[in-house]
């Protein structure tokens, strides 16, 4: 319900009662902008790999700044490859992580990439630098979490309800990759997945 008091300053204001109907109204048909990005997320369970009883597969790194900084800068400039082991029988299969960055920047993927694994191979191709590394179960909770292809590329809504300095994290690694400064305080991040976009404004919202 509408009225229209009059203010202190003499004129007249507008004043929205909302009441306690409920119903999905769609934010193309909202009046006077009536809609909220989220500022505060209820922290929710972090998705795990279910590991076999085989002792010889690798294991997730731990959770820790480290890896969600990784996860901002995969989703910027990362990708995998997974599938069937060839020859192997029928379920086994393999999955290779990548990132890359300009040739400049050999030196500091070098460093994020062993905070990962220690085992990892470098190519250079065309000013490129590429970084890879084997690990399966990584490779499966990355696609499984935060999409697979650059324009399927995701957030998960667990991230949402982090650590503070976990989804600072992944922002950072975001703007470090494919982000830029406009001005201080500015900043702008590309990409082909409107749902990254949309993830990537809300996190930068809830955290302020």
């Amino acid at each position: 319900r509408k009225t229209r008091p009059r203010l202190g300053n003499g004129k007249r204001g507008e004043r929205i009662q909302l009441t306690d109907e409920k119903r999905w109204i769609p934010a193309g048909d909202m009046k006077n902008q009536l809609w909220a990005v989220p500022r505060f997320a209820e922290p929710l369970p972090v998705a795990s790999p279910e590991y076999p009883c085989s002792h010889r597969q690798k294991i997730m790194p731990p959770l820790s700044e480290d890896l969600f900084y990784f996860i901002g800068r995969w989703l910027g400039d990362g990708w995998v490859c997974i599938g069937q082991r060839s020859g192997r029988p029928e379920g086994q299969r393999y999955g290779k992580i990548f990132l890359c960055d300009s040739e400049d920047k050999s030196e500091e993927l070098r460093r994020i990439v062993e905070k990962m694994s220690g085992n990892y191979t470098v190519s250079c191709e065309k000013g490129v630098v590429r970084y890879s590394f084997v690990s399966q179960f990584f490779a499966e909770w990355l696609t499984d979490n935060f999409g697979r292809y650059a324009h399927g590329k995701t957030m998960p809504g667990w991230v949402f309800g982090l650590p503070e300095h976990f989804r600072q994290a992944i922002l950072n690694g975001l703007l470090d990759s494919d982000g830029y400064r406009v001005k201080e305080n500015h900043w702008r991040i590309s990409t082909v997945s409107k749902r990254l976009a949309e993830s990537v404004r809300l996190l930068a919202k809830i955290q302020g």
